[in-house]
C-alpha cells in the first residue's frame, strides 16, 4: 500500500470536513434566521449584573429557549432542544456559549 502525499491527506481531511458540515445542515431543526435570532434573544436575556459585575442569569434549564421558540410559533421544540443537547446545550447559557460557538459563523 503506498503512502498518500500530504496534499491528497489534506483533500480528504478537507472532503470528511465538508461532509461533516453539509450532514449538519441536513439535521438542523430550526431555520437559521430563527436560531441566529434565538442567540440574540439569549444574549439579552441571560445578561445580569451584581456588584457592577456581569453575570450570567441562567437557571440551568431550557425554559427561556422554549419560550422564544413558542412565541415565535416553532412547532417541533422538543426536537430542536434534544438537538441543542448534541452540541452541548443543555441549558440556556450552554445553548449561548455551545450551540452559539459551533453554528454562529455558518449561519
Amino acid at each position: 500500500m503506498s503512502k498518500k502525499s500530504k496534499a491528497e491527506r489534506r483533500a480528504i481531511v478537507k472532503e470528511l470536513k465538508r461532509k461533516e458540515e453539509e450532514n449538519a445542515f441536513a439535521e438542523k431543526p430550526i431555520p437559521n434566521g430563527d436560531l441566529k435570532a434565538l442567540f440574540e434573544h439569549l444574549e439579552t436575556a441571560l445578561a445580569g449584573e451584581e456588584n457592577g459585575k456581569r453575570i450570567v442569569l441562567c437557571d440551568h434549564t431550557l425554559n427561556k429557549s422554549r419560550a422564544f421558540l413558542q412565541a415565535r410559533g416553532i412547532q417541533n421544540i422538543e426536537e430542536i432542544c434534544e438537538w441543542f443537547g448534541e452540541y452541548g446545550g443543555f441549558c440556556d447559557c450552554e445553548v449561548t456559549y455551545n450551540v452559539t460557538d459551533y453554528w454562529e459563523e455558518r449561519i
